[in-house]
């Protein structure tokens, strides 16, 4: 009878004991979170115009005078027309 007594006291001290526990809430955590977003950072008003360079067609009966300077000129405008891309592409990388 003891035995028993004791059994069932334990168990309800177990029951209640959980019992007594407050439940398990559902807690929010509002947490500010930076993301990296690309931009645009060229323009196409910003862009050079890529010219046609019609002066420098080469034809095949010039001399060779006349093509080594038409290639020359050819030369120039293009390096000019890089060094302004690559300019905007370093202003964009900072």
């Amino acid at each position: 009878m003891k035995k028993t007594m004791l059994f069932v006291i334990a168990a309800l001290s177990l029951l209640f004991g959980c019992a007594a526990q407050p439940e398990p809430g559902v807690k929010v955590v509002v947490q500010e979170v930076k993301v990296p977003v690309r931009e645009v950072c060229i323009q196409p008003s910003d862009l050079p115009k890529r010219e046609d360079y019609i002066t420098v067609q080469v034809q095949k009966n010039d001399r060779s005078v006349t093509k080594t300077k038409k290639l020359i000129v050819h030369y120039k405008q293009s390096e000019t027309y890089i060094k302004t891309l690559e300019a905007l592409l370093v202003g964009c990388s900072k």
